[in-house]
């Protein structure tokens, strides 16, 4: 059975997350998670941010190509990874503004769901600092703007 977390495993030691410098927006995490026999992972903590922050490491691992491909579609770069025939998607999200409207959409969440995606995006990025070798080649260019998510205030912050 494979175990989703070292970085989780961590984490229930109370290990700070990397994101201490944003003024400890990123509190102590406490959390177990661990797999089950069919590799469904489970994910336990106190605080529901902190269950995002394992759930975004576990789907990571297990999907992180298809989030990262997602992600460069809704900023309508997929062309700069996958070439000309993917300029007819990047067109279309550039066109109906996907980025800015989930930047506007993010916005106006409640103040808790805005820390749960932070720390959900947090888990990801953890996964990927860890494991720099799953990042597929391509996509590694575009895990440099991947943070926009994490770095973004939450309202009443």
């Amino acid at each position: 059975m494979k175990l989703c977390v070292s970085a989780c495993r961590a984490c229930s030691r109370n290990l700070v997350s990397p994101h201490e410098h944003r003024k400890h927006f990123f509190q102590v995490l406490r959390l177990s998670a661990y797999r089950d026999d069919w590799g469904v992972p489970h994910v336990y903590s106190d605080r529901e941010e902190d269950g995002f922050y394992g759930l975004g490491y576990a789907q990571a691992e297990d999907r992180l190509e298809g989030i990262l491909r997602r992600y460069l579609s809704v900023r309508g770069e997929s062309a700069s990874v996958f070439g000309p025939e993917a300029v007819q998607g990047d067109l279309r999200s550039l066109q109906w503004m996907h980025l800015e409207e989930a930047r506007s959409g993010f916005r106006r969440l409640e103040p808790q769901l805005q820390k749960d995606y932070r720390y959900f995006t947090a888990g990801v990025e953890r996964y990927m600092r860890e494991h720099p070798r799953e990042v597929p080649g391509g996509l590694l260019r575009s895990t440099q703007h991947f943070r926009w998510l994490s770095s973004m205030p939450c309202s009443g912050e």
